[in-house]
């Protein structure tokens, strides 16, 4: 129970079985701090040294196979190696995440919001970087890529619609004269008269043309691989950006998100990008006819760690029971 033992000799002076210290243990990694998840990590050797390598990867696990606590894990490893670390909960970018759900908007407006909120959520994280002042961030260019960056997807599209009208009027013009001549007596009254009129019609067609200018927010997605192309170039230092709990995306919309990282983050040389995931509640691509959005499994980016075939013990026994004995050492 070494490993254990360790984690809490400073409250358990004396600890009788590991039972009772397993018993001490948060159920959720999301109660610890990022450094007690990185230091209650029980490594893999296999999947330790895999997730350390430079590759992007997803990192496929069901809830509760720890998918957080490596991510805390790799995070600390590679600040220690003085590399940058940005780590985004994919529960908490937006400031309204009901947005993403809500089906009486447009797919492509929310995939819109999601993208434009995970851009920001990354430069600010950056930009909490540099201004604490890390070593490999230390070129005053940095900021002005940053601001880039986050301008990046603030910017609105006007989308001009045109409208026309046909119109129509009709006119009666209406004109005539009337003589009367008469002559009256006492007895008798006779009256004679003659007359004549005229009736005019027309008609009026007109056309209205009316332009409008609506607002949509745009996202240049080559704005965001240069700025952060240009970040990254300013650094001898790898840039490590961990997304953690993907599969609270909506489905629908993973794609697009995927789309963005392919083709904004991972062209970059000295990027890293890991994702975890639920593999039954995740979709890394849609296709429309030829074209493809979102990412292709083993070209674009690497699926090769599955926590399900280590700690699942209806799937792979034993190294589930390998993995447990290894807490007793």
């Amino acid at each position: 129970m070494g490993i254990i033992k360790r984690l809490f000799m400073k409250e358990v002076p004396e600890p009788k079985s590991v039972l009772s210290l397993l018993q001490r243990i948060n159920r959720r990694a999301e109660d610890l701090s990022p450094e007690e998840q990185a230091k209650s990590f029980v490594s893999r050797d296999v999947i330790s040294e895999a997730l350390l390598r430079r590759d992007s990867r997803i990192l496929y696990g069901r809830r509760g196979t720890g998918k957080t606590h490596i991510l805390s894990f790799v995070s600390d490893r590679m600040r220690d190696h003085g590399d940058i670390v940005i780590s985004l909960d994919l529960r908490t970018i937006g400031s309204n995440n009901s947005i993403y759900s809500d089906t009486s908007i447009s797919v492509a407006s929310r995939a819109t919001h999601l993208i434009r909120d995970l851009t920001a959520a990354l430069s600010e994280s950056i930009e909490d970087v540099y201004t604490r002042g890390h070593p490999a961030l230390c070129d005053p260019k940095i900021g002005d890529e940053i601001s880039k960056l986050a301008q990046s997807v603030r910017e609105l599209l006007v989308v001009e619609t045109v409208e026309e009208k046909d119109t129509s009027a009709s006119s009666i013009d209406k004109g005539g004269s009337v003589r009367v001549d008469g002559k009256a007596g006492l007895l008798d009254l006779s009256v004679t008269g003659s007359g004549e009129g005229r009736v005019d019609t027309g008609s009026q067609n007109s056309r209205e043309r009316v332009v409008r200018g609506v607002p949509k927010s745009s996202i240049r997605i080559g704005s965001i691989f240069g700025a952060l192309s240009s970040i990254a170039k300013s650094t001898d230092r790898r840039i490590w950006i961990l997304l953690d709990e993907w599969s609270t995306v909506p489905e629908v919309l993973q794609p697009f998100l995927a789309d963005v990282i392919r083709r904004a983050f991972l062209p970059i040389q000295n990027v890293t990008v890991q994702i975890a995931a639920i593999e039954h509640r995740s979709n890394f691509r849609i296709d429309e006819g030829e074209n493809r959005i979102g990412f292709e499994l083993g070209s674009d980016i690497s699926s090769d760690v599955n926590l399900d075939d280590f700690f699942v013990y209806d799937l792979n026994p034993q190294p589930a029971v390998a993995f447990f004995q290894r807490l007793g050492i």
